[in-house]
């Protein structure tokens, strides 16, 4: 069982520093789930962003994602999101988290040669969404591989 007295402890620091920055056990796994999250995804949405070219920023992202089902990150997130359906206040987070992703890809998606602002948003809606369903199916079929992905959204990739 997880105590507030083990996490501290463990981490050499005073049970009372452990509620001062995250006030319970219930809120140290909310902010491990939405750090793991954020530490998983990032980065490397980040870096496909910043990439000359988005279809092959993305592919690439999505290649950084192809991990086995049972790495850590991979774990935390898709625990995270079960989690997040009995509680409001991760659920909360883990949103802005991944509103935040969406709006930056919709506004990269928008800023290509005739996409149309409302046209970005439901292409990043179906990328992201797509990301997150991947690395689900990934944890109950192992087989399943990044390509697979990549070749179901490249139309998505390239203005209409």
């Amino acid at each position: 069982m997880v105590t507030t007295r083990r996490v501290a402890e463990r981490a050499g620091v005073s049970p009372g520093l452990v509620h001062y920055h995250v006030g319970s056990i219930e809120g140290l796994r909310r902010a491990a789930a939405c750090e793991g999250a954020r530490s998983l995804l990032e980065g490397p949405f980040r870096e496909a962003l910043e990439a000359p070219n988005l279809r092959e920023g993305l592919l690439a992202f999505l290649l950084r994602l192809d991990l086995k089902p049972d790495y850590p990150g991979v774990v935390l997130l898709n625990e995270a999101l079960v989690a997040a359906t009995h509680d409001a206040e991760l659920r909360s987070d883990l949103a802005t988290m991944f509103s935040t992703f969406r709006a930056r890809l919709a506004e990269r998606l928008a800023a290509q040669k005739g996409a149309h602002a409302e046209e970005a948003e439901a292409r990043a809606l179906v990328l992201v969404a797509a990301v997150d369903g991947f690395l689900l199916q990934r944890a109950l079929d192992p087989n399943l591989g990044a390509e697979q992905l990549i070749r179901g959204i490249e139309p998505f990739l390239e203005p209409q």
